[in-house]
């Protein structure tokens, strides 16, 4: 298991475009200070843990997320602008994925679709977007803002509207995607 620091690091260059260290906490935005202690929380033990979590819930709280304890996410989340995003316990977010204000990844509760959504990598969910039921959206996928996906995604794709319309493309999240380190080899 990766320590939280190395894992951590790539959430904060998606804001920065350089390297984590500890002196810069006090001048991350609230939204990066969620996932710092979302990350202590997942990938420490003991008391550490149980601090982080206490922290972690209050920081998500005041600023009106929803992010559940359990939710598997990967590296490099960015949350931009405060506020108004929930996210299922059972959801499973992957690597490089851009969540903007005002975004349901939620669950369904019965029907075929019954369960939690699973996003794949360098994924950008839009504004007021909702994406609910055991759908798979997959790698390099643009949501745009206002979007209702209930039904899985194929891999490099833009999804617009209400109901969502399906457009192949590659490169589709060139240009809405904050830097990310893979794709600068700085590991």
């Amino acid at each position: 298991m990766k320590k939280w620091k190395e894992i951590f690091s790539y959430d904060f260059y998606r804001y920065y475009s350089k390297k984590y260290k500890a002196s810069y906490y006090f001048l991350m935005p609230r939204q990066l200070k969620i996932i710092y202690w979302f990350r202590i929380f997942q990938n420490t033990t003991g008391l550490r843990k149980k601090i982080a979590q206490f922290i972690f819930s209050i920081k998500k709280k005041r600023n009106n997320n929803d992010i559940d304890k359990n939710t598997h996410i990967g590296h490099g989340l960015f949350l931009s602008h405060s506020g108004g995003r929930y996210i299922s316990e059972d959801a499973c977010l992957g690597n490089n994925v851009s969540v903007y204000q005002n975004v349901t990844i939620g669950a369904e509760f019965r029907g075929s679709r019954k369960g939690s959504p699973t996003i794949g990598n360098k994924v950008f969910i839009g504004p007021n977007s909702v994406i609910v039921g055991k759908i798979f959206i997959g790698d390099d996928v643009l949501i745009a803002p206002n979007s209702f996906v209930n039904f899985s995604i194929p891999s490099y794709s833009i999804v617009v509207g209400n109901p969502a319309v399906v457009k192949k493309t590659e490169n589709a999240t060139r240009g809405y995607l904050k830097p990310i380190m893979e794709d600068l080899n700085l590991k």
